[in-house]
This record gives C-alpha cells, structure tokens and sequence, in this order.
C-alpha cells in the first residue's frame, strides 16, 4: 500500500504524539509498504529514516498527494487539511490523540464534526466517547527501549515525567509528597522535564522546605530517560486533565515501575489493574496512592504489555484499513 501521513507535528520533535505516528512510518515502511510523510516540522539534522518526509509544501501539492495514495493517515484533525481529507472519505483514517471539547472553541468544534466524515481511529476509548463521529480504538505502543535493566537499583522513592505545564500537575505531586515528607524525611522525589512552570515549581519546592528532597533533572530521552526510570520505584501522573490515553504510564511499567495516576481520563486504560488510582486533583487522595504504592509489591507487567508491542499495534492498523476497504 501507498500510505501518506500526514501529521503536522513529527519526529524530531518531542512528544507522545510524535514517537506514535514516527512509530507507525518506521513500521510501515519495514513491512513493505510505501510511506510518505508530510509534515510542518523542521528537520533537525534527521537521518536514518527509509521513507520520505516532505516538510515545505502547500494544500494543492498535499491534494495531489492525497489523490495518489491508497491510504490517508492523519494525525489529529486539522483545519488546513480535513478539507481535503474529507474529498476522499473512504481513504481518510483520522487518528484522534486528543479530544475536541471545547465548547467555546469554534476550531474545536468545527474539528469534531469533521469526525462525522472521517474514518476515527482514537488511542483510548476516553477520546472516542468525545467525538461526534463513531470512532474504533487502537492503543498506542510503548517503545521496546523501555525496559528493565536492572530491578535492584530502585533507590529513589518518586518520579515524574512530563512536560512542565500546569495541565501535568507537578505541583500537585509536590504537594502531595510533602505530606509524606512529613512523617519520613528520607523520602526522595525526582521531576523528570522542562517547561515553562519551572520556575513556579522551584519556589513551591522552597516554601514547602523540599529542596534536600526534590531533585530537577530537566529533558531526559533515549537510554539515559530509561536508566532514569530504572532508578525509581514508583512513577506518578498527576495530570488535573483528563489525559487523553497515557503512553507515560506505559513507559513507567515498562521500566519495572509501580505507576499512581488520576481515575479518569485514559490512563486508567494505559495502567489497566496495574495502576494506584486516585480521584483527579485531589491532593490528599493522591498523597494516599502515592503511600500504597510505595509499599505495595512489584507486579510482573509483561503480560499486560504485550497488547501494546509496536509491531502488533502497527499490524492493527493495517488490518483495520483493510477491513474498511473490503
């Protein structure tokens, strides 16, 4: 097949959504198919990638694109390209990362009746059920560089991953850690990530007198990000929104960490009967996960994470396209 991605943000950019649709290509591609890439991310000094990817063009050139191939993936919907898209509903496969909810929004909402017309693919059953148009359900993967490495050196009591954002919830996990704190101050806590709430969280670790117990550590990726893991025993996301699937969660147990996360959203699809739950941005609730966690023992993911090997999940797709043409 003649498969053309199209997904405004792509590989080398840094984010879940990217390593998913770069994920996709690489898999495509490695099982014989053609792939093409149309993106508006810069190339960063990229190499390695069998397929091509083409970074400066304009909606007739796309059109044209579009025409020739036989499959059309699009990361997300968007307004400069669902009209074309919607030109040809029976190739058009529309894979939703996030939800379109708000309502006082026009681009969202305009997004989401688009979804009438497109064949919906969503990464978890939380964003289909906030989609007008009816959607099936493919998870994401979890990378197969996230692994155990060594069960042993799980010194570190905490961590977070993410982006510093408020939508992450960092501070929320300070707060809840300082209630632990209290009763063992030796009691560690890592924040893995950069973002524009730094500065904020810096100065709530002052006030709360956390600085000889939070460390900062900023971006981390590839094998130092999985060593990192390796390294903690419980991983906590504390998203106050409603996390559209959790690739984080998966990369944690994956890693051999116990993962506390919020009851909504779709991270309690991510974690299945793995995950410590708690009620979403309930500070003392979550100190309660966090603590369980903590002295909970280590259960064996393995089994759990095979639904979410990448060339499974690639297949998936495959299959999914062609039952739709048939």
């Amino acid at each position: 097949m003649r498969i053309l991605i199209h997904s405004i943000s792509f590989h080398p950019n840094i984010g879940g959504l990217e390593r998913v649709m770069k994920g996709l290509a690489d898999e495509w591609s490695a099982k014989g198919h053609e792939v093409i890439v149309y993106t508006q991310a810069s190339n960063k000094a990229m190499n390695g990638l069998h397929y091509e990817v083409i970074r400066q063009y304009n909606g007739w050139q796309l059109l044209l694109a579009m025409r020739s191939a036989d499959v059309i993936v699009e990361s997300n919907i968007s307004l400069y390209s669902c009209w074309i898209g919607a030109m040809f509903p029976k190739k058009w496969f529309v894979i939703h990362h996030l939800p379109y909810q708000h309502a006082d929004n026009w681009k969202q909402q305009l997004k989401n009746q688009f979804t009438k017309i497109a064949n919906n693919i969503s990464v978890s059953h939380y964003v289909a059920s906030t989609l007008k148009g009816q959607s099936s359900v493919i998870h994401n993967f979890v990378d197969q560089e996230f692994r155990i490495t060594d069960q042993q050196r799980r010194t570190i009591d905490f961590c977070f991953l993410g982006r510093l954002v408020s939508d992450k919830g960092a501070d929320l996990l300070i707060q809840a850690f300082a209630q632990l704190y209290q009763k063992d101050p030796y009691l560690r806590l890592t924040i893995i990530g950069e973002g524009p709430d730094f500065f904020y969280l810096e100065r709530l670790v002052d006030e709360l007198s956390l600085r000889q117990a939070i460390r900062f550590t900023g971006a981390m990726t590839g094998e130092t990000l999985v060593e990192a893991l390796n390294k903690h025993k419980v991983l906590v996301a504390p998203a106050k929104w409603k996390e559209p699937f959790g690739l984080i969660a998966l990369e944690g147990l994956a890693c051999g960490c116990k993962v506390v996360c919020p009851n909504e959203g779709g991270l309690p699809e991510a974690v299945g009967d793995l995950g410590f739950l708690y009620a979403s941005n309930d500070v003392q609730d979550l100190s309660r996960a966090m603590l369980l966690a903590l002295q909970s023992p280590v259960q064996d993911a393995s089994t759990h994470l095979k639904q979410f090997n990448k060339s499974e999940v690639a297949q998936t797709y495959l299959n999914h396209f062609r039952k739709v043409f048939a």
